[in-house]
């Protein structure tokens, strides 16, 4: 029996998941602030010049044709967004192309929180002074600002500090707390309508999770001494869920971690994850991953000290219940919204000889909502998975310890459903939007798992596609800095040079 049919089998067992509407009359928000902030006009630096666009040499590998394209639909435009050492925002269109500038040098070092609207005509973006370089003498200032993804109308929204600011003194809970909660672990997050952005704030001398209109109307949405962190929104966009935690810690981990979820207005949570004991007798210390799978459904992945990531579980918000689907440590976790399926690849070799005293399997295993047990496609291990955006393929990674490293690539509904496609590993796996093609590592393949090009340069990491190729990221000549490159199918060209950070680096997907 193939994996394909086992996986089939699995699922028409399975009940789907009860939908839960949005309640008429939400709970009222705490507190909440109706004032529009002034909006003052910024003092913004003119763009700068566009970077020097260098041809890279062609790929090792000449492009051979494609397999059909799996949807005929249009691809939509997508630009490029990413960091400056100035901390700055920036966006590139491709080559030709001068950059835009979407928030102002601020300090260097500062890396800001941005999330683009799910239109990707509207940027939010966190910037200020102060708060990433601690020797700055500068006082601390922290605002979110919306700006148009064309680099016009940037207006504040909210400042983010108390009145009487604060002093951010090293070793200090300002330091360990306020400044992480509000720079480095702000997480922006849009409704799926595009009426709100989601972001943590102190301005009320406590930090907590807020709600803003494009037009500025902000909304408290909780009010607890705890740290709020990570938020994340139901597809319906009623309920919004996020991290919960006492203290981000001093290197002994996180304080007391927990996850809730309220309405979409604030008010009392209407779920809390309080257990934070595992199956394997250890308690979570974080939750590296929050997924939902529905309206009323969350995935959670629990990570303790001593082994990383160590439990899965299913969370259902109106009922409370909580499930484990996934009690062993696992490598990586990927929702397949098409199909409504869940990949999770099991413990990888190394955690193995690790946990000697647990009985470990490795594996790519695959769960649906509902069901009671997951399905083991196969028992190597496997350290990354990348779903294509249309569901309907996955390529992963067997380390070397397994039967048959390399990656491989499972196309669901196909005849002979898994094939190898390379025998070497892959921690970076990315598919191109329209699902014809994907990278790992630095290798380009076809749908069909035919190898198309080698790109050039050391340490390539992909980062987004976009329909004019794919942004990746080179290790400079000077072993420091980076370089930002695009990708057309044929060549490779240079976009900027000299950039010291490549997190918070998105492509971005535009529509009418």
């Amino acid at each position: 029996m193939t994996a394909m049919t086992l996986v089939c089998s699995a699922l028409a067992g399975c009940a789907a998941a009860p939908a839960q509407t949005v309640p008429t009359a939400p709970p009222a928000a705490l507190v909440p602030t109706a004032t529009l902030p002034t909006q003052p006009t910024p003092t913004r630096s003119p763009p700068t010049a566009a970077p020097s666009q260098t041809s890279a040499p062609a790929p090792t590998t000449a492009p051979t044709s494609e397999p059909p394209s799996p949807t005929s639909a249009p691809q939509p435009a997508a630009y490029f967004v990413y960091p400056k050492p100035d901390g700055s925002l920036r966006r590139t269109d491709g080559p030709g192309k001068p950059p835009i500038a979407l928030a102002d040098p601020s300090e260097p070092g500062a890396v800001p929180p941005w999330a683009a609207s799910p239109d990707g005509k509207t940027i939010a973006v966190v910037t200020g002074v102060g708060m990433w370089n601690r020797v700055s003498d500068a006082k601390p200032e922290l605002a979110l600002w919306l700006v148009g993804a064309d680099g016009t109308n940037p207006h504040k929204i909210q400042d983010l500090l108390p009145p009487q600011g604060v002093e951010i003194i090293p070793g200090g809970d300002a330091a360990f707390n306020l400044l992480p909660a509000l720079t480095g672990l702000q997480e922006l997050a849009w409704s799926p309508d595009g009426a709100l952005v989601a972001f943590v704030s102190d301005h009320e001398n406590q930090v907590d999770l807020y709600a803003a209109t494009p037009e500025g109307i902000v909304t408290r949405l909780t009010d607890t001494p705890a740290l709020e962190q990570g938020p994340r929104w139901s597809p319906d966009g009623g309920k919004i869920a996020y991290r919960t935690t006492t203290g981000f810690g001093t290197g002994a981990g996180w304080g007391d971690v927990g996850l809730a979820v309220t309405a979409r207005a604030g008010g009392e949570p209407l779920f809390v994850m309080s257990d934070r004991k595992l199956k394997s007798g250890t308690e979570a210390g974080a939750i590296p991953e929050m997924i939902w799978i529905g309206p009323d459904t969350l995935v959670a992945g629990l990570w303790d000290m001593r082994v990383g990531n160590n439990e899965v579980r299913a969370l259902t918000v109106s009922s409370g219940a909580t499930a484990v689907i996934f009690a062993q440590p696992y490598s990586a976790l990927s929702w397949n919204e098409a199909t409504g399926q869940l990949a999770i690849a099991g413990p990888s070799q190394s955690t193995i000889e690790f946990e000697k005293d647990r009985e470990l399997t490795p594996g790519l295993y695959i769960w649906a909502p509902g069901a009671a047990t997951t399905t083991q496609i196969t028992g190597d291990p496997v350290e990354a998975l990348a779903w294509s955006a249309q569901g309907g393929a996955l390529v992963y990674s067997v380390e070397k310890v397994g039967k048959r490293p390399g990656l491989s690539l499972w196309s669901l509904g196909t005849e002979g459903d898994v094939k190898h496609v390379a025998d070497t590993p892959a921690h970076q796996l990315l598919w191109s939007p329209d699902g014809r093609r994907f990278i790992a590592e630095a290798t380009v393949y076809s749908r069909d798992g035919q190898k198309l090009a080698a790109l050039t340069g050391d340490n390539v990491l992909p980062i987004g596609w976009g329909p004019q190729g794919l942004f990746y990221y080179t290790l400079a000549a000077d072993g420091q800095t980076h370089e930002l490159w695009l990708w057309d199918g044929e060549q490779s060209q240079k976009l900027d040079s000299g950039l010291d950070r490549t997190e918070r680096a998105a492509a971005v997907f535009t529509r009418p």
